[in-house]
């Protein structure tokens, strides 16, 4: 009996530990989605507003070499802000 008590004992601690390793994954988790949703969302908004600027008619080769530069520094830009992400998330230790 004694060590059927001892046995049940070490099995709840046990996935206590687990449950708490996995509600902090899970907090991790959700401070990385709402970082990349936020961080993403700017340079992206503003390269859709250069696109739909792009398709209007009438614009001068001088307003498109204007939109093909900003363009470009958005996607720069979004391209940083993904790696950034991807980066803390490789270096996350997600089991502490």
């Amino acid at each position: 009996n004694s060590e059927i008590k001892i046995i049940n004992e070490s099995l709840e601690s046990r996935v206590e530990e687990r449950t708490r390793r996995v509600e902090l994954q899970n907090r991790k988790l959700k401070e990385y989605a709402f970082s990349n949703s936020h961080e993403v969302r700017a340079p992206l908004t503003k390269l859709m507003g250069l696109i739909d600027l792009w398709d209007k008619e009438g614009i001068t080769d001088e307003e498109k070499i204007f939109l093909s530069n900003n363009i470009s520094q958005s996607a720069k830009e979004l391209d940083d802000i993904i790696r950034k992400l991807n980066d803390q998330l490789s270096n996350e230790d997600l089991n502490s």
